[in-house]
């Protein structure tokens, strides 16, 4: 695979991490020679990846409760819903916010409740499907989103989206066409540069190969995306996914979640951010230029 961002096929091997969902088959993530931009090399075909999202394990997709950790993880999840909004609300003007990739709908259904027009589009059936079970909201196929009218969007917003997308130039120009004039792009990634990406290394969660195709740092992330007709309005740290992070990793790493690990792990994370602000995973707010 040559670089998503800038297409050069030249690079350099940066880490071996591992399908930790299911098959635990290693994949190479690389540095591009060109743009320095992290990205799966091997990852498969996009008609080929479908099978390494394990539902079992995706929890956004089905908002299970199962186990104690899914329970916790929903609580948290609830918590974050609003905690999202009031990071970003300042920023976005009167008009239709769409979440796309919005998973089980849940901050599409949010939002609605609040009074905010608000529209999510989802390519899995299985978030389409719990969206409609458990909210009522009625989640679009991404294929939908060409159908919008120019202009026509006051925010679009990307929770953990942007990672899994092979083509991230023609999906961040559809929507700089259909962004209202003041419109605003919402981006939310995990950080390899983190202190619990360079703690756990190959086992680290968040590096999620090959469902995540890119690994965005933030001195490519921010460039790549104002030059596609955006400027950066703010940037936040999203200090709750070095803990869930942290469990998951540990459970990687050690076979056992071991929660007061993943706890002072997190909190060393969050404590380590420096200046640069790198947290676990950041959410960047873009304005339409």
């Amino acid at each position: 695979m040559n670089c998503p961002l800038c297409g050069f096929e030249k690079n350099i091997p940066y880490i071996k991490p591992y399908h930790w969902r299911k098959t635990q088959k290693h994949f190479s993530v690389v540095s591009c020679e060109s743009c320095n931009h992290l990205y799966t090399y091997d990852a498969p075909e996009e008609d080929d990846i479908g099978p390494y999202y394990d539902s079992d394990t995706y929890i956004s997709h089905t908002d299970t409760k199962e186990s104690l950790f899914d329970r916790v993880y929903g609580l948290v999840k609830q918590y974050m819903l609003s905690r999202k909004w009031g990071w970003i609300r300042a920023h976005v003007p009167r008009g239709t916010i769409i979440d796309y990739g919005a998973g089980s709908g849940a901050f599409v259904n949010f939002l609605n409740q609040l009074g905010r027009e608000t529209h999510g589009y989802e390519i899995a059936e299985a978030g389409r499907k719990t969206a409609k079970e458990n909210y009522g909201v009625n989640l679009f196929d991404p294929s939908a989103l060409k159908s919008l009218e120019n202009k026509s969007v006051a925010c679009f917003t990307m929770w953990h989206v942007l990672e899994h997308i092979y083509d991230p130039k023609t999906l961040i120009e559809t929507f700089h066409d259909k962004l209202k004039k003041d419109g605003i792009l919402v981006i939310a990634v995990p950080n390899p540069e983190s202190w619990d990406a360079k703690h756990y290394k190959e086992h680290w969660a968040a590096w999620d190969v090959p469902i995540h195709i890119s690994h965005f740092k933030q001195n490519v992330l921010i460039p790549y995306i104002e030059k596609l007709g955006f400027s950066l309005v703010d940037k936040k740290g999203m200090p709750f996914d070095a803990f869930y992070v942290g469990l998951i990793s540990n459970e990687n790493k050690y076979k056992s979640k071991k929660p007061f690990m993943a706890f002072l792990n997190g909190l060393k994370s969050n404590l380590s951010v420096g200046k640069e602000k790198n947290y676990s995973s950041l959410v960047y707010t873009f304005k339409k230029a």
